[in-house]
């Protein structure tokens, strides 16, 4: 069986992209990981985040940038998103107003408060059972699961009925992916240090 083998030379973090069928990602058993460093690790789960609440910290950052008139990509420290919001006002642009500094502040703390409670509300699922593990890049990958809801029906009598809500897991977006390896040891892997990645399926257990 020919191997599933990538090298990684793109990073790319935007969320909007087509996302792929589901194909091989069924047969998928672990990840193997291999670093710059030389080191190899094997992935038998990921943790992945509700993409409503992704959604809602990129918004939150966006519209941050927007009010500073400021590229996060230029500014030190943002790849990891570890610059306060105190620091970030004073280091970009010192003609925006005080009254945009301050929405941009709070736009700010308020992404800081949700990126915490998102990480620890993150779930970690296994390597099978992500769509789109059989590419090398963590935007694209996704889970999608059923939960129970309501909803409103009828015009004079209205009245709730129970329905089936999907729910999707992605990836936040940062440069590191939580991972379980073969040990169960939790790890936070800086994704740029990966420079080959090979899916093993069930076939190669």
């Amino acid at each position: 069986m020919a191997e599933k083998f990538h090298r990684i030379d793109e990073k790319r973090l935007d969320l909007d992209s087509t996302q792929p069928a589901a194909t091989s990602a069924r047969r998928a058993q672990r990840l193997e990981l291999g670093f710059l460093s030389g080191v190899q690790m094997h992935a038998a789960e990921i943790l992945l985040y509700d993409r409503v609440a992704v959604e809602r910290l990129l918004d939150l950052r966006v519209s941050a940038f927007a009010l500073l008139k400021a590229d996060p990509s230029s500014l030190p420290g943002l790849e990891d998103w570890a610059v306060t919001p105190a620091l970030l006002i004073n280091a970009v642009n010192r003609h925006v107003s005080p009254k945009k500094a301050d929405e941009a502040e709070r736009l700010l703390s308020e992404a800081e408060t949700l990126a915490v409670e998102m990480r620890t509300e993150g779930r970690m699922f296994p390597v099978w059972e992500i769509i789109g593990v059989e590419t090398p890049h963590p935007h694209l990958w996704f889970c999608v699961e059923s939960v129970p809801g309501t909803r409103t029906e009828g015009l004079l009598l209205r009245r709730e009925v129970d329905v089936e809500e999907e729910r999707q897991w992605i990836h936040n977006g940062d440069p590191f992916v939580t991972l379980l390896d073969d040990h169960g040891v939790r790890r936070d892997v800086r994704w740029s240090a990966v420079e080959q990645y090979r899916v093993v399926d069930r076939a190669e257990e």
